[in-house]
């Protein structure tokens, strides 16, 4: 009866421990570094559609063009932003900036009408604008 106890005991134990390391083990989240910033948008063909300076602190985004700050939700590889209910930007980490894309929310209800509408680029100051597709990696 006793050996039973101990056995029960310890199988409770390990699964509290490992229901404890379950609850508490968060999910990988990077996140957009704080500092200066360009953000340059581009159509799939390469034209440029704007580049101006934004800058980035503690998941907000102040975007000099709209004299706004947004909230940049983290994700896995880097963070997102909406502007005005209208358009959604993900970015993900890519060499000392980000790359990513946008989205034109209220297109996607069109038929045949493409879901990613924009590139975009967030890139430290200095940094030159890509000549090659964006989608490059």
């Amino acid at each position: 009866m006793q050996h039973k106890r101990i056995i029960g005991a310890a199988l409770a134990a390990a699964g509290v421990a490992s229901g404890t390391m379950a609850v508490t083990a968060p999910q990988a989240q990077a996140r957009i570094a704080s500092g200066h910033y360009v953000f340059t948008s581009f159509y799939d063909n390469g034209m440029q559609i704007h580049r101006y300076p934004v800058y980035v602190r503690r998941n907000r985004i102040y975007l000099t063009r709209e004299r706004a700050w947004r909230d940049i939700t983290p994700t896995k590889r880097g963070g997102s932003y909406t502007v005005e209910d209208l358009t959604r930007f993900n970015f993900w980490r890519k060499g000392d900036g980000y790359t990513g894309v946008g989205y034109n929310q209220w297109l996607r209800h069109l038929p045949d009408q493409k879901f990613v509408t924009f590139k975009a680029t967030l890139t430290r100051p200095g940094t030159p604008i890509p000549d090659t597709p964006l989608y490059s990696g």
